[in-house]
């Protein structure tokens, strides 16, 4: 069997491969019944990986045009080939009277236009929530977002950085972007990154529109013809959207303050293949843990030994202190490392500049498919972004959210101290905007969330979070996207719940917040 692949193509091998056999089943040429080459034989004559051609045999068998058995072999399944009968016989009869060889779609025995005949049914979309009333205002205290809160944003200073910007920059500003980023940031940024002892020289920056971008650049330029994601357990649910829409494997590790579980770690890495390791070591979203410099030293260690890279997302990088460990970056003698930022987080999401570093092989690659996706981040965000990193106004204004952040960090503790059952564990990391609760294994996750929100209380639970996909026993907190004031109350209505749920306490029911 030989199919047409396009290895320059976004579109992942797997799809292309399963596209290439749906074709020839519909058309006819893959006749009902007909024997397909096992998994090894096909990837050894495509030259690809075998669990790419495994996977598209999945997508096959899911909708219904191939199926396997233990010991048997894969088969065309008799129904996916009289499905297609007539469109092939008519094919055939067009090509025999000459008629064009334009495509001939199919439509529905009703006639009906339907976009849902366009989406992949094979790309996993995450779900979009939009806890809103009518008139656009959530009535929540959200304490799920890993985001400031709009009284936390710098827009005095963002301002008078735009004025100046354009004052001085002009016109200029409004031009197309160089892929790489405007090109006095990235030399901030460079700076920057030098003073934490990265070696910048090994490396290039690629300004990207916020960290999610990055992630999905990564994945793109790394994953596409497949390859496995090993995390902790629990990671971030953006990233773990990002793999599983590109289809990596997914494997996640336990982790704690002291990292990965080294002797797990060095198992999934002993096995074969591509292995792509995402890792948040300072304020790890979700549980707000810092990993030690042990841990740090044996994660580098590991990648090394197992030529393995690693995408290290330093999310609240701007929120280190002098005497905290050093990133990954600056302990990466050998480039596996991808280093990935934020400016989300300290300064205001709705700016949407983020930074990428890579290794020097693969700062042309990731240009190329960044030109793809958007011409070029921002120009006059990155513009102001750089106005606040070279005056000195955004160091002053993290010096105040920090202490902001620590102050909401304290009450959070008294709150849980003062609210919460003995039953619900918080992880209590030392800095940043979210902590991980952990609850008694088998807990009810989704009715505390259900409950919390019915009282007005919006917590994230724990199974976004599971790169198994499974459910897990915790939930996230975040301290810094509700207003200050409200953080008390919430979460004295939030232990109510938990008491509730977790202990069958029926004098704990909580009531709605006014």
């Amino acid at each position: 069997m030989q199919l047409p692949l396009d290895r320059t193509s976004d579109l992942p091998l797997r799809t292309q491969i399963s596209a290439a056999i749906r074709e020839r089943i519909e058309s006819g040429e893959f006749a009902s019944g007909a024997r397909l080459p096992s998994s090894r034989e096909l990837a050894d004559r495509l030259g690809v990986n075998r669990t790419t051609v495994v996977e598209s045999y999945q997508d096959l068998r899911r909708d219904g045009f191939i199926e396997s058995g233990v010991g048997r072999g894969t088969f065309v399944l008799e129904r996916a080939t009289t499905r297609a009968s007539s469109r092939g016989s008519s094919r055939a009869q067009k090509r025999r009277n000459g008629a064009s060889h334009a495509p001939h779609v199919s439509l529905p025995p009703h006639a009906g236009f339907h976009w849902s005949r366009w989406l992949s049914r094979v790309r996993p979309l995450p779900k979009v929530h939009l806890a809103q009333h009518a008139d656009g205002h959530d009535a929540r205290v959200s304490l799920s977002r890993a985001v400031g809160h709009p009284d936390l944003f710098p827009v005095e200073r963002i301002t008078a950085a735009l004025t100046r910007v354009f004052a001085q920059g002009g016109r200029s500003l409004l031009e197309y972007p160089s892929p790489a980023g405007y090109e006095p940031l990235r030399q901030t940024l460079r700076a920057r990154l030098k003073r934490q002892g990265v070696a910048v020289e090994r490396g290039e920056l690629v300004i990207v529109s916020g960290s999610q971008q990055g992630l999905d650049l990564v994945a793109r330029l790394l994953l596409a013809d497949g390859g496995t994601v090993v995390t902790s357990r629990p990671s971030f649910s953006g990233a773990l959207d990002v793999f599983r829409w590109h289809r990596a494997a997914l494997v996640g590790v336990p982790y704690d303050q002291e990292g990965f579980e080294p002797a797990a770690l060095d198992r999934v890495l002993s096995v074969g293949g591509n292995h792509l390791i995402y890792a948040i070591p300072d304020r790890h979203n979700p549980t707000g843990l810092t990993m030690s410099e042990a841990g740090r030293e044996r994660l580098v260690a590991a990648a090394q030994s197992h030529r393995a890279a690693i995408l290290e997302d330093d999310w609240l990088a701007e929120l280190s202190a002098p005497g905290e460990p050093a990133p990954l970056k600056a302990r990466d003698a050998t480039d596996q490392v991808l280093y990935l930022g934020t400016f989300s987080k300290v300064l205001a999401p709705g700016l949407r500049i983020g930074w990428l570093m890579v290794p020097n092989e693969l700062f042309e690659p990731l240009l190329s498919l960044k030109k793809t996706c958007d011409n070029g981040t921002n120009l006059p965000a990155q513009a102001v972004v750089n106005e606040l990193l070279a005056s000195g106004s955004l160091d002053d204004h993290v010096k105040g959210l920090r202490r902001e952040l620590e102050r909401r960090r304290a009450k959070v503790d008294a709150a849980i101290d003062a609210h919460f059952p003995s039953e619900a564990r918080p992880r209590r990391p030392h800095s940043g905007m979210v902590t991980w609760i952990d609850l008694p294994r088998g807990s009810d996750v989704n009715r505390i969330v259900a409950e919390a929100a019915r009282v007005g209380v919006e917590i994230t639970p724990g199974a976004p979070f599971d790169p198994a996909g499974g459910t897990l026993d915790g939930f996230r907190l975040s301290y810094a996207t509700a207003a200050e004031k409200e953080l008390e109350p919430a979460l004295e209505q939030l232990g109510r719940v938990l008491k509730q749920v977790l202990r069958g306490d029926g004098s704990a029911t909580a009531r709605p917040l006014v």
